[in-house]
């Protein structure tokens, strides 16, 4: 991949992001009036329950499909052998999902059955969405218009027949539909760039597939239970205006990732092709994606540190000590989300480390999933103590991380900086 086509895919990706940025900064302020707090927090529950079940459909692929689809593209028919395996056990996967879904909303009220049978449509199009092969291609522009479009269609629905509070469950539709219609979209366009013929995987080829990646799909359910977790935990321990409060408050956390995600996004391809001793000694490379990277996350946390009363008031129309409370405590998060996406994500996976990040994500996770609810339940800590859990989880993980990189480069090269045998 060459420097000019780095670059211009950072760009492109850079404005989608942007773009897709500012709509919740629009239909969150709306949503949160025209439905009401207690409904808008039934609405991201809804949403974060089949975020974790995407997890399920997603496996490994979102963090290794990138770097798979690069490496099989240089072998002949690697590439359709490779895709139609990543659909196939995508599909199985998504039965799995269907499965644990439908005893589940027998729990729940009768009203709210349409609600999660309408956002289970999202964890359908996360399965057709082939972001990680178009990624692997390096099909960005084709990436960020799927962004920009998945984004803006459904925010200029939602502001045209979304009118009172018993439009939650249209709401949830109108983002899960037409997300599934760009997916379709998605794999129709990635089907026409790909016209030999797809093998039939066998299912002992969907085994081995899903056995290989086994390790990173544990990591993946691990960051979902301290990202996605909060939502679904604050909504069993407290209320749905609570949930209304913290969700609120992590859509700016979430713009803040979003700028600093496409920065690690356009470099890994490059990185993952390059052979592990190149990787680490590839310290150019690393020092421009820090610098990037950095630049973006100061710039977020500072902005989230010194105005958070203004941030809360513009998400919510009105003032909510709440959510500025809780964004505060997110302020240092972009910061260190910085290491984690380095040392735990981008470098542990292109020098083949994936079980020493799979270890340093269970163990974080566990720990979350102990001490939060003893924060919010038992000493009601609510979305502040739960907000506080979650920057100590990303801290320890960013740490641990760097930690283990460093004892893991002194040990290759020696006390007295010779290579060691």
């Amino acid at each position: 991949m060459s420097e000019r086509t780095v670059n211009t895919g950072l760009a492109k990706l850079s404005v989608a992001q942007i773009v897709g940025l500012l709509v919740p900064w629009m239909t969150v302020p709306f949503l949160l009036r025209t439905l009401g707090v207690s409904e808008y927090g039934w609405l991201m529950l809804a949403t974060t329950v089949m975020q974790y079940l995407s997890v399920i459909t997603e496996y490994s692929y979102g963090i290794t499909g990138p770097r798979d689809v690069s490496r099989a593209a240089d072998q002949p028919g690697g590439l359709e052998s490779y895709v139609s395996s990543f659909y196939t056990a995508r599909f199985v996967l998504l039965v799995i999902c269907l499965a644990v879904l439908v005893p589940c909303i027998w729990l729940l009220p009768v009203c709210r059955w349409s609600l999660f049978a309408f956002a289970f449509l999202n964890v359908i199009g996360t399965t057709l969405m082939p972001t990680a092969v178009l990624y692997g291609l390096q099909e960005f522009d084709l990436v960020a218009k799927l962004s920009l479009g998945s984004r803006i269609v459904p925010a200029a629905l939602i502001f045209l027949l979304v009118r009172k509070p018993t439009h939650t469950a249209l709401t949830v539709g109108l983002q899960s539909g037409t997300y599934l219609l760009f997916a379709i979209f998605a794999l129709v366009l990635v089907r026409s760039r790909l016209p030999a013929r797809w093998p039939r995987p066998s299912w002992r080829m969907i085994r081995e597939e899903l056995r290989r990646g086994a390790g990173t799909f544990a990591s993946v359910a691990a960051v979902a239970a301290y990202t996605a977790g909060p939502t679904i935990l604050l909504g069993a321990f407290t209320s749905p205006q609570v949930v209304g409060y913290y969700t609120a408050a992590d859509k700016t956390l979430t713009a803040a990732k979003g700028g600093i995600m496409p920065v690690f996004q356009v470099y890994f391809p490059r990185i993952a092709k390059l052979p592990p001793d190149q990787v680490r000694l590839s310290n150019r490379l690393i020092r421009r994606l820090l610098v990037i990277a950095l630049t973006i996350a100061i710039g977020a946390s500072a902005v989230m540190g010194i105005f958070p009363e203004g941030l809360s008031h513009l998400l919510s129309g009105a003032d909510a000590p709440e959510t500025a409370s809780v964004m505060r405590r997110f302020s240092v998060l972009p910061v260190i989300l910085v290491g984690v996406f380095l040392f735990n994500d981008t470098i542990h996976l292109c020098l083949n480390l994936e079980s020493a990040r799979t270890r340093t994500l269970l163990r974080s996770a566990a720990l979350f999933l102990i001490v939060s609810p003893v924060v919010v339940g038992a000493f009601r800590g609510g979305a502040t103590g739960m907000a506080t859990c979650v920057v100590l989880t990303e801290f320890s993980i960013a740490l641990s991380s760097m930690i283990g990189y460093w004892r893991r480069q002194r040990s290759m090269t020696g006390p007295k900086g010779t290579h060691g045998t």
